[in-house]
């Protein structure tokens, strides 16, 4: 039976892309304090983060360059106040297996419930 690919996004590639957001908005000189409350996680969280010792992922989406656009799009959207990291879980995910950044083998044993609700409303 097929797991679903959120428990990947929220283990691995939620963390890495809030890795990566925090490495973005430190360099715009925003604090570790205003970092957590944009990304909805503690200060320690963003210092763990800043240190590398969470989002282990971060390394192959930083440097696809898709992926790389798309966060610099997101942590300008995200200090503006314009984006909410909750409601960009989907996104991000979506982002990340569009990018090439997890390789189709790794994705196999999953299935997407956003995938799976398009090609079912596709043929209703």
């Amino acid at each position: 039976m097929p797991e679903l690919f959120c428990k990947k996004t929220l283990n691995e590639i939620v963390p890495s892309a809030r890795a990566i957001l925090t490495e973005k908005l430190l360099d715009r000189n925003i604090t570790q304090e205003e970092i957590a409350k944009l990304l909805n996680v503690t200060q320690p969280a963003i210092s763990q983060y800043n240190k590398k010792l969470r989002g282990s992922f971060s390394s192959e989406m930083k440097s696809n360059n898709k992926l790389s656009a798309y966060f610099d799009r997101l942590a300008d959207d995200i200090s503006a106040g314009s984006a909410d990291m909750i409601f960009k879980t989907c996104e991000i995910c979506e982002k990340t297996r569009a990018s090439g950044a997890i390789l189709k083998k790794e994705m196999t044993p999953f299935i997407c419930l956003v995938e799976m609700s398009k090609k079912r409303d596709k043929h209703a």
